[in-house]
């Protein structure tokens, strides 16, 4: 996911690899708090989440949101919530 996220953002350094983990985390933790199925039993996260198109792209709006990436920062925190609420609603994601 990490390499994922550092396209999305444009970012080639791994400088900012800790940091962009970090907002990789936070999303996930946000997308859980509201129903949507993230960790396995042992509180890891699925393998099949990690490859999912829709979680994939709700990483990417929620790291651009985060680093206000071309200065849009609230288009893109738009795009994460309605993305993510709509998967909360779905039996497909659902805890």
């Amino acid at each position: 996911m990490l390499n994922k996220v550092k396209t999305a953002l444009r970012h080639s350094s791994d400088a900012l690899d800790g940091e962009i983990q970090d907002t990789i985390d936070a999303c996930y933790r946000d997308m859980n708090r509201v129903g949507i199925a993230i960790y396995d039993e042992n509180n890891n996260v699925k393998e099949s989440i990690k490859t999912d198109a829709l979680i994939v792209s709700c990483q990417k709006q929620y790291a651009r949101w985060q680093f206000n990436f071309e200065n849009a920062a609230e288009r893109y925190k738009n795009a994460y919530e309605s993305m993510r609420d709509g998967m909360s609603l779905s039996g497909d994601y659902n805890v």
